[in-house]
């Protein structure tokens, strides 16, 4: 090993999975915005370059085209007995604000029905380089189905719900996240 890993290493230490914040903003007609500390596991969205194989000289190359982003975050929520509303029927909620129940109208305006959803990844002491995630135009697209069982005693009931959104900003304390820009989600 050389010594400049071990130095790296030892310096701030790594960033634990389990360091992060998050934040989802409701539209204007839900209910506000919460921090939600119950929320056990967050998937984020990688990205990537659609790419084509090209001859130009020699042997083929890939020549990249597009920009990718799955248009997906999953959020798992812990349920408590105080918190089912808060983390289901809310939920619910906000996607019969997309499609009517009564009669199965979509709402035409987006801003009326889309959200907000912040991530912050921290250092365990909240010093240092943090990691802000930005998604916007955020609605709810799915509500997994709860899963209850006499043989998961010693477990808590989890739902998870997935997300799309339209586009989202990195941004870190010093400003060097290399995605700081606005990105489109392929939806």
């Amino acid at each position: 090993m050389s010594m400049d890993f071990i130095k790296e290493l030892t310096s701030g230490g790594l960033v634990r999975p389990t360091n992060y914040e998050a934040y989802i903003t409701f539209p204007r007609a839900g209910n506000g915005t919460g921090y939600y500390p119950l929320a056990e596991s967050i998937t984020l969205p990688g990205r990537g370059l659609a790419t084509v194989q090209r001859k130009i000289w020699g042997p083929q190359i890939d020549m990249p085209y597009e920009r990718i982003f799955p248009g997906e975050i999953e959020l798992t929520f812990m349920l408590t007995a105080d918190s089912i509303h808060e983390h289901r029927t809310a939920f619910s909620q906000w996607m019969d604000l997309i499609i009517s129940p009564e009669d199965g109208s979509i709402e035409p305006n987006r801003d009326s029905y889309t959200g907000r959803i912040d991530i912050y990844l921290v250092k365990e002491d909240n010093t240092g380089d943090n990691l802000a995630l930005s998604f916007f135009e955020v609605f709810p697209k799915g509500i997994n189905p709860l899963s209850l069982s006499y043989a998961a005693n010693n477990e808590y009931v989890r739902q998870t719900i997935s997300f799309s959104f339209r586009h989202f900003t990195e941004k870190s304390d010093k400003g060097n996240s290399g995605t700081q820009g606005f990105y489109q989600s392929n939806l």
